[in-house]
């Protein structure tokens, strides 16, 4: 029997991309919009750069759940951005979700995209590190994300990861994407 090479999901995923890029792209006039340069899509006006990861979501996998490595992945990714220029540090960082059924955010991410000062942000990611870790070690979390949630939780990084946690923004569209994007 041939193993199955299809991706449709993967497909759909950049296609979301793209219909996410030019959706961004008509809102509004006096703004570049790009598709895999800053991120999976990102806006760049006058204010700032508003970095969005989109993920398509047609499983029961949640990229926004406690232990999702995408969300951990992303983090990761949008710190490095930061720390090498990449994306400049008063970016908006957005995770558009569309899913064919609810989908809801973890607690971690609930807290994170509720968080606006450095004191919300320290004690987010305080409760991230409890919740993930307990009483253990990152070296007793799951090699799929532990070197991601090593990065975030060390020290040296904690100014760009606050930064990143004061701006973030979940957007969650639950089967309703198309009707979502009607003006």
């Amino acid at each position: 029997m041939q193993k199955r090479t299809l991706v449709p999901d993967k497909l759909q995923g950049y296609l979301l991309q793209v219909k996410h890029m030019l959706y961004e792209l008509i809102s509004v006039d006096d703004r570049i919009v790009s598709v895999e340069k800053l991120d999976d899509v990102a806006v760049e006006t006058d204010g700032g750069v508003t970095a969005v990861q989109v993920k398509s979501v047609t499983s029961s996998n949640n990229p926004i759940a406690d232990r999702s490595v995408v969300f951990w992945k992303t983090l990761y990714n949008w710190c490095a951005y930061v720390e090498e220029g990449m994306l400049p540090s008063n970016a908006v960082f957005r995770f558009a979700v569309v899913a064919n059924r609810t989908i809801k955010p973890g607690s971690i991410q609930e807290s994170f995209k509720n968080a606006r000062t450095d004191a919300e942000a320290k004690q987010a990611l305080a409760d991230a590190k409890a919740t993930l870790i307990g009483d253990s070690t990152v070296e007793g979390l799951p090699d799929s994300y532990r070197e991601y949630v090593k990065y975030i939780f060390d020290v040296s990084h904690e100014t760009t990861v606050y930064g990143i946690i004061k701006s973030m923004e979940i957007e969650i569209h639950n089967d309703s994407y198309d009707e979502d994007l009607q003006p």
